[in-house]
C-alpha cells in the first residue's frame, strides 16, 4: 500500500466515523424532541384540558339542579381568576336562591294563601289556591285545603302535569317587572 492509498483509508475511516457520529446525533436529537414533544403535550393536557373537563362537569352537575359546586385551583394562573369568577357567580346566585326560598317559604305567604281562601270563598266559589313558583331546578307548590296549606314538589310545572285543570281553573302570573316569578291557580269544583 502506498501512502495516498493509507492516507485514503485513513480518510474513509474518518468520514465514517463522523457519518456514525452525526447519525447517533440525529437519532439523539430525534428522540429528545420526541421526548420534549411527549412532555410538553402532558403539561398542555394538564394545564388546558383538566380544568376545562372540571368547568364542563360542574356546568353539567349545575344544569342538574346541583348549585353546590365549586373550583379549587391552586396554580396561580389564568384559569385560578376564572375559577374565582365563577365561585363568586355559583355565591350570588345561591344567595339569590336563598333570599327567594326565604321570601316565598315564609309564614307571610302562607297567611295570604288562607286569608284569600278563608274569605274569597263566599264571593268566588274555587276549591282550592295554587302557588306554584320554580326554585332551582324543582316546581314548588303551596296547595290551600280546609286543613292547612301543604306544599309539594315537582319535575315539571303544574299546567303540565294534568290537563284537566285547564277547564276548571284560573291561572294568573306573578311578575315583578318582566320576570315572571311563577302563577296563582284558582281551582274550581270538577278539577280534581
Amino acid at each position: 500500500m502506498t501512502l495516498s492509498d493509507e492516507f485514503i483509508m485513513l480518510c474513509l475511516e474518518e468520514a465514517n466515523a463522523k457519518r456514525a457520529l452525526s447519525l447517533i446525533a440525529q437519532i439523539v436529537s430525534v428522540l429528545s424532541a420526541l421526548i420534549i414533544l411527549f412532555v410538553l403535550t402532558q403539561l398542555i393536557l394538564k394545564g388546558f384540558y383538566r380544568p376545562f373537563k372540571e368547568i364542563k362537569e360542574n356546568f353539567r352537575l349545575m344544569g342538574e339542579g346541583t348549585l353546590q359546586v365549586f373550583f379549587k385551583r391552586d396554580k396561580d394562573d389564568e384559569f385560578k381568576e376564572i375559577y374565582a369568577e365563577f365561585n363568586h357567580f355559583i355565591d350570588s346566585l345561591n344567595f339569590i336562591f336563598t333570599l327567594e326560598d326565604k321570601i316565598l317559604a315564609e309564614n307571610n305567604i302562607k297567611r295570604i294563601l288562607e286569608y284569600i281562601f278563608n274569605n274569597f270563598k263566599s264571593y268566588v266559589p274555587f276549591e282550592n289556591i295554587l302557588l306554584e313558583y320554580q326554585s332551582q331546578s324543582k316546581f314548588k307548590q303551596l296547595v290551600t285545603t280546609e286543613s292547612g296549606i301543604v306544599e309539594h314538589f315537582s319535575e315539571t310545572p303544574f299546567r303540565e302535569n294534568d290537563q284537566q285543570y285547564d277547564q276548571h281553573s284560573i291561572r294568573f302570573p306573578i311578575s315583578v317587572e318582566e320576570n315572571e316569578l311563577g302563577h296563582v291557580y284558582f281551582l274550581f269544583s270538577g278539577s280534581e
